[in-house]
């Protein structure tokens, strides 16, 4: 049975990923345009 910080760790750091992810395309278009 997986414990509560590898629960909180499997929800937390993708969306930690998907924020990075929205930033970094947010800026590159950006700088694009």
């Amino acid at each position: 049975m997986p414990t509560p910080s590898y629960i909180t760790q499997c929800y937390i750091i993708p969306h930690i990923v998907n924020l990075v992810y929205v930033f970094v395309d947010a800026s590159q278009k950006h700088i694009y345009t």
